[in-house]
């Protein structure tokens, strides 16, 4: 198992909706793939809106970064913490990394999209 960071792109409760505090996660999943389902499998269940925000944010998550190896002895796929609401400021240089959203609806590598740009 591994252990991967997966954000949503805003929260609910921010006045700036989408663009506001991202909603994070620290997943343990044999893949990536598997780590972006268990976090939208959370979300689908989760707040889109809130009086506080006139723009809704989506239901699924728009970034995974793969951390590294889970060292504990746990062999479920799970949210391991979370979620937590902060901007995502991670660096993912060195560390593999996927993203989708309104104009990636599929997934994509983020050396994909920044090159050697990879923030």
């Amino acid at each position: 198992m591994k252990l991967y960071f997966t954000v949503r792109f805003g929260h609910p409760e921010s006045p700036d909706g989408p663009d506001g505090e991202d909603t994070n996660f620290l997943v343990r999943a044999s893949s990536f793939l598997e780590a972006a389902t268990i976090t939208d499998k959370f979300l689908a269940n989760a707040p889109t809106t809130s009086p506080s925000s006139k723009r809704p944010v989506d239901s699924r998550c728009h970034r995974v970064i793969e951390l590294g190896t889970d060292g504990s002895s746990e062999s479920q796929a799970a949210i391991v913490h979370g979620p937590w609401i902060r901007f995502c400021s991670m660096s993912v240089k060195g560390c593999p990394a996927w993203h989708r959203d309104g104009i990636y609806t599929e997934w994509v590598t983020e050396e994909e999209i920044w090159g050697d740009r990879q923030v």
